[in-house]
């Protein structure tokens, strides 16, 4: 559960569930390396709920430009649905290391009768070794913050430190 103040200095709570997760989710890792290498331009990953999927959408992944994000969730408080842009980069340290860059922005979390329960960013930066031959990635040093600035109409100023564990795909 995040705590943080709203404009009136009372404390706002906004709980996530321990059972939320993304893991199975996840973009497969050879479509990463292929936009990586520029075999696509444009992955259009669709997902749905399952045991380790708690979000229901399609993305247009690309590294070149934003994309649009609109996902059903569930798992997660009150929330339903959450919108923005995506922005990921990738910056090439040598063959087989890169540094993976995330943001969403323009974001907002909506409950089941579509109202806005907050406006949010998000940054995510991780360590990524690629081995081209098998076409798979694996991940070190996964840390993200979240800034919320919006929270039930009310103007918040709330920050919040993650780190992403790949291996169960939850937040700590």
């Amino acid at each position: 559960m995040f705590f943080f103040e709203d404009d009136r200095n009372h404390f706002v709570a906004f709980n996530i569930k321990p059972a939320f997760s993304l893991d199975g989710c996840r973009i497969p890792d050879m479509k990463i390396v292929a936009l990586v290498l520029k075999t696509i331009s444009v992955y259009n990953h669709s997902f749905k709920f399952g045991p380790a999927c708690d979000a229901e959408g399609a993305l247009p992944v690309s590294l070149e430009s934003p994309f649009p994000m609109d996902l059903r969730i569930r798992e997660l408080a009150d929330v339903a649905r959450i919108t923005g842009t995506v922005q990921f980069r990738m910056a090439i340290k040598s063959l087989n290391e890169a540094e993976q860059f995330s943001s969403v922005s323009g974001a907002a979390a909506h409950d089941s009768s579509g109202s806005v329960m907050a406006r949010f960013s998000l940054n995510h930066q991780c360590s990524v070794t690629m081995d081209l031959m098998k076409q798979s990635l694996s991940t070190k040093d996964n840390v993200g913050l979240v800034k919320v600035t919006e929270f039930r109409g009310k103007p918040v100023n709330f920050e919040h430190k993650f780190l992403l564990d790949h291996l169960d795909g939850r937040a700590k």
